[in-house]
């Protein structure tokens, strides 16, 4: 639920941001990066492993921007700022998830 809120308020806050400096993707924005971090680490356990992991693999998701994040980065206004780093926190989730599905013993 706390994702959510920030989430949508960031879409508000991000798109007020950019409009207002006239940039499509201002860096000081940065829930979106807080947000989508939070959702790679959503229901994970609470390992300092896990948690780099969860940001390197976020963090190369987000830069790297592979479908869809590409494609949701150009959304409008705030929605893009937001949405292509909530879809790296998702499949950084999904595949930290599998991961450790597969590995049970990799963290204790």
């Amino acid at each position: 639920m706390v994702i959510g809120i920030v989430a949508a308020t960031g879409v508000w806050a991000a798109d007020r941001w950019a409009k207002r400096f006239g940039n499509d993707d201002p860096s000081q924005v940065v829930v979106d990066e807080v947000a989508g971090m939070w959702i790679a680490l959503v229901g994970l356990p609470r390992s300092v492993i896990v948690a780099a992991t969860a940001l390197l693999l976020f963090r190369l998701l987000d830069i790297v921007k592979c479908p869809p994040m590409r494609q949701l980065e150009r959304l409008p206004g705030g929605w893009g700022i937001m949405a292509d780093d909530l879809a790296a926190g998702v499949i950084a989730r999904i595949a930290l998830g599998v991961g450790l599905w597969l590995t049970p013993w990799a963290v204790r």
